[in-house]
């Protein structure tokens, strides 16, 4: 099996389900834990020797160790991949290396693969179709594909939302508050 078809396999329905059970983390002081939660996920529901990195390296969040693999994930589940008729958006925006004012660099180092991960899809770029579509922003690169430039791994059939998370917030919470 090639490594596309080996990503289609894994586990999309409950990463996004996942996804879709994160509204309580749409707040600036939250958001940045729906990443980690739809990170995690895909280290649960990948099916394969695929290993979440993303604390400890830098520009990737997996390596693949039997596919000699490294995977960067873009978690955009408050936004669709799709428009209301199905068909694909005209292009997708990603961002990479936005360090918020800290990086100086003029370099980006791209893993083999980007997921792109939204609320009713999952699409995958190459390294090649990334470094061919770099924009430098700032302090931080912008890739900019067509859609034609995407190779599809899930679309869903559900966008119900879930409460699988339901008080995983006010869960945190108590457990930073007993920890200070």
């Amino acid at each position: 099996m090639d490594i596309i078809e080996t990503i289609k396999n894994f586990n999309w329905s409950k990463i996004l389900e996942t996804g879709r059970s994160l509204d309580c983390f749409n707040t600036g002081q939250w958001r940045f834990l729906k990443g980690v939660f739809i990170e995690k996920s895909l280290e649960k529901y990948n099916n394969t020797d695929l290993i979440y990195v993303g604390e400890t390296q830098d520009h990737y969040d997996y390596v693949w160790p039997s596919q000699n693999l490294t995977l960067e994930l873009k978690s955009v589940t408050s936004s669709k991949m799709y428009k209301k008729n199905g068909d694909y958006k005209k292009n997708y925006k990603i961002m990479l290396n936005n360090s918020m004012g800290t990086n100086n660099k003029n370099d980006a180092f791209i893993a083999d693969f980007i997921i792109a991960v939204y609320s009713d899809g999952v699409f995958l770029i190459s390294k090649d179709v990334a470094e061919k579509n770099l924009i430098h922003k700032g302090d931080g690169f912008n890739i900019i594909v067509t859609s034609d430039q995407i190779i599809p791994i899930f679309k869903t059939t559900s966008n119900n939302k879930t409460d699988s998370l339901l008080g995983i917030k006010d869960t945190m919470l108590k457990v930073i508050e007993n920890h200070i």
